[in-house]
């Protein structure tokens, strides 16, 4: 199980653009390096997969469909060196069952929480 829920809600669909655009351009000088620049270049690529990662995390919750429109091909991840693989996005398919569950507080004043968690192929939860 993994939770999504602590996410910094100031960053915006243009800071994920940017980073994604800069990913991308990371991406295809990794692909076209020698050995040398590639070594040199996957520190900077896991970090820059980390920041992209926390913010396609906060799209999926609040704009799923620019989410898919911005993740990565199975193709496209399957080029990536192991180390950024891990840091991205997978496709999954198969069928699943979104779950919110609702409580109500006392206070009018307070927000009531709500948990969503999705049951993916019957097997594989995770809390949003």
């Amino acid at each position: 199980m993994r939770s999504v829920a602590a996410l910094d809600s100031s960053a915006t669909l243009a800071d994920l653009s940017a980073v994604n655009a800069t990913f991308r351009a990371w991406l295809r000088d990794y692909q076209n390096g020698n050995a040398a620049t590639k070594a040199a270049l996957l520190e900077q690529g896991a970090s820059l997969a980390t920041t992209r990662r926390t913010l396609m995390r906060q799209l999926l919750l609040e704009n799923p469909e620019r989410a898919i429109v911005l993740a990565f091909t199975p193709p496209e991840r399957a080029a990536m060196p192991g180390v950024i693989r891990e840091r991205v996005e997978r496709w999954h398919d198969g069928m699943g069952m979104l779950h919110v569950i609702a409580s109500t507080v006392a206070n009018p004043a307070v927000t009531p929480p709500v948990a969503h968690y999705v049951t993916f192929n019957d097997a594989e939860t995770t809390f949003l």
